[in-house]
């Protein structure tokens, strides 16, 4: 590709790597329009398009996400400021390799917050009592870091954890939803 400047320059790109995961924020860009929504893996069952909030999701019955990444991310952030309703459990997710397969933090119905690791079955990592409240907002952020997984909420540290087996070791980020409904404006990825 070759490209010439308003006539003061010439640049020639033989070619361009991305390695990693992104610095980005993802959100409903400025404009009008719905074809940036194809850009994420959609596993709910709505996903309501024209509502203020860009992530206004509903999963009917059971999990859902909502992906966007690639399997090479390894070591980096997830986060975003979720608001639950009527729902069972809310989260975020990182290191997502399929529905069945990834770690949420995820706040659960009952007053209570987990990490999760998901690999065919569900296993907690960390849990905790959370006096949290359907239809408030709460920012949440996980880091993954080699076998360290390290959760915030409204940037208090929740949990510090090492997963033993280490045995999700790269993938995309993800909005989950549990029986019911959450909104989201964005979602951040970054180191």
């Amino acid at each position: 590709m070759q490209a010439t400047v308003a006539g003061a320059a010439s640049l020639r790109l033989d070619w361009i790597d991305w390695r990693g995961a992104p610095a980005v924020t993802f959100t409903r860009p400025p404009f009008a329009g719905s074809a940036w929504r194809r850009a994420w893996i959609n596993a709910v069952d709505q996903w309501d398009d024209g509502r203020p909030e860009a992530f206004w999701l509903t999963q009917n019955a059971g999990r859902g996400l909502l992906i966007q990444g690639a399997e090479e991310w390894r070591d980096y952030e997830v986060q975003a400021v979720i608001t639950p309703s009527l729902c069972a459990a809310a989260g975020i997710a990182a290191r997502v390799g399929g529905l069945r397969r990834f770690y949420a933090l995820l706040l659960r119905a009952g007053g209570r917050i987990v990490l999760l690791r998901a690999l065919e079955a569900d296993a907690p990592l960390a849990e905790a009592p959370f006096a949290w409240r359907q239809r408030q907002s709460y920012a949440l952020r996980l880091a993954v870091e080699g076998p360290w997984l390290r959760a915030f909420v409204d940037d208090a540290p929740i949990f510090a954890v090492r997963d033993p087996g280490a045995p999700l070791r790269g993938g995309a980020a993800a909005l989950v939803v549990e029986d019911g409904h959450m909104r989201c404006a964005a979602v951040g990825v970054g180191r």
